[in-house]
């Protein structure tokens, strides 16, 4: 018999990843005839309304019961941006948006399947790190592109026919939300942004760098679901974050033990979605927008400190703070007498 739960949280997976490849294909589409200064105002464009906005759409997309219209919306919107031949900043709204939708819809669909589970969150996001590189790697191969969008179709039309499991039941109580533990959680994700987009040696020099890269990114968020459900939050904070420092640290000049260290940091992002879902657990979607959200203010500092040697006591403090915070947001979370 086939697992309905697995085989949607698959077509979900694999649409993240064609999603994430098409839209980062559609920003670098022929991008030696535009100046980098438009490049940069794109990329800024775009990643405010794919990150930035899902709060809002998560807050919509809650009132409704069914993400299937919303998935569509998303995809086509991916379609108009592909294949009409609108200019690059009509295109890159376009698919900004609609890589919004999709992962607030989808993600919260994810969230509410779960069944109390890590493993299905770390899966679901894990995709899309190797969907963006290989869109920045082949930005103007069209048999790429066409392929995923077909793929996409394809995926919508499975999700649609598989039986859908009943609706979780939604607490009766609504409980107030501790804000400061929920800040904290949100600055871990933060902190992992910063991490993924900043480096203290270059590595220019290497083929392929960013494919490479989200290799690793992929790995990380792939297993840190599975290690938590075997070993629990506790146990991986407290092995794993003091590793990924030190792959770090002496990382500084070698490629592979640095791509460690982002393996390792990437071992909590299904931690921190799963303690937003746990906080607000009548509201998925928003809380899956929401801790996407918090990726953007670590890349924007990371960005902004590219040109400049961050001390290496910096990032232990960086590191010191996820440690505390991943911890205490654990805690008080599993204190809750409604757990």
């Amino acid at each position: 018999m086939i697992n309905t739960q697995k085989l949607r949280l698959f077509f979900y997976t694999s649409a993240h990843f064609a999603v994430d490849a098409i839209c980062a294909a559609t920003i670098f589409h022929n991008v030696q005839v535009i100046s980098i200064e438009s490049l940069v105002i794109f990329t800024v464009i775009y990643n405010f309304l794919a990150f930035a906005t899902q709060p809002i759409a998560g807050y919509f997309i809650d009132q409704t019961s069914d993400k299937k219209e919303i998935i569509l919306l998303s995809f086509l919107m991916l379609a108009c941006g592909f294949l009409i031949p609108f200019n690059r900043l009509t295109q890159i709204v376009f698919v900004g948006i609609a890589n919004c939708l999709f992962h607030v819809a989808a993600g919260a669909d994810v969230l509410q399947e779960a069944n109390d589970k890590m493993w299905p969150l770390g899966v679901f996001v894990s995709s899309g790190a190797v969907g963006l590189a290989l869109g920045m790697a082949f930005p103007d191969n069209t048999i790429i592109r066409s392929i995923l969008m077909c793929l996409l179709m394809f995926i919508f039309v499975a999700v649609s026919l598989l039986k859908r499991l009943p609706a979780p039941k939604l607490q009766t109580k609504q409980t107030p939300v501790p804000y400061m533990i929920l800040f904290g959680i949100l600055f871990c994700i933060s902190i992992r942004s910063f991490m993924g987009f900043v480096r203290s040696a270059p590595f220019e020099g290497i083929a392929y760098l960013p494919l490479i890269l989200s290799v690793f990114v992929f790995t990380g968020k792939f297993i840190g679901g599975f290690l938590c459900d075997w070993l629990s939050i506790k146990k991986v904070v407290l092995i794993f974050v003091p590793l990924s420092a030190f792959c770090y640290f002496i990382g500084d000049n070698h490629f592979i033990l640095w791509g460690m260290g982002q393996l390792l940091v990437n071992i909590s992002m299904p931690i921190t979605l799963y303690l937003v879902y746990k906080l607000m657990p009548n509201r998925p979607a928003f809380g899956f927008g929401l801790a996407a959200s918090f990726l953007v203010p670590g890349a924007i500092v990371a960005v902004s400190f590219s040109n400049v040697q961050v001390p290496m006591w910096i990032f232990g403090l960086i590191f010191t703070a996820n440690f505390i915070l991943l911890l205490l947001g654990n805690r008080k979370i599993s204190d809750k007498p409604s757990e």
